[in-house]
């Protein structure tokens, strides 16, 4: 995970205004080795094809797999990510249910785009 401010590190998360795209930035590892878990495939090989351009859309279509299916388990991944961070006191319930009214919205983005936007080292567009 990377160094995070003092307080945890979704501390940027605003309550009412969380920054939809953090959880996928401070979980990225995780959410990498899930989805390439998902596609059978190594996390090596699932960071190569994205840093090609693929999207995750794309090599779930080139294995048969379901892109529908694959953004709901990934939903499902963000949602116990939320809650977990919860638990661990790293962020505030109330972030977690706003990451959690917006899982769906968060895999479909991830899963058509967001993830080869962050690689690699899975960085946001525009940062060093």
């Amino acid at each position: 995970m990377r160094a995070s401010p003092p307080g945890g590190p979704l501390n940027e998360l605003r309550e009412g205004q969380p920054d939809r795209l953090e959880i996928l930035v401070t979980c990225r590892e995780e959410l990498a080795e899930f989805l390439s878990g998902a596609l059978g495939m190594s996390t090596d090989a699932l960071k190569e094809e994205l840093a090609g351009g693929k999207t995750v859309a794309d090599l779930a279509e080139e294995k048969g797999l379901s892109t529908e299916d694959l953004i709901k388990s990934v939903a499902a991944k963000i949602e116990e990510i939320a809650d977990r961070l919860a638990a661990e006191g790293e962020i505030t319930t109330t972030q977690a249910e706003r990451i959690k009214a917006r899982s769906t919205s968060l895999a479909s983005m991830l899963v058509h785009d967001g993830l080869r936007r962050m690689s690699p080292p899975f960085r946001r567009p525009g940062s060093e």
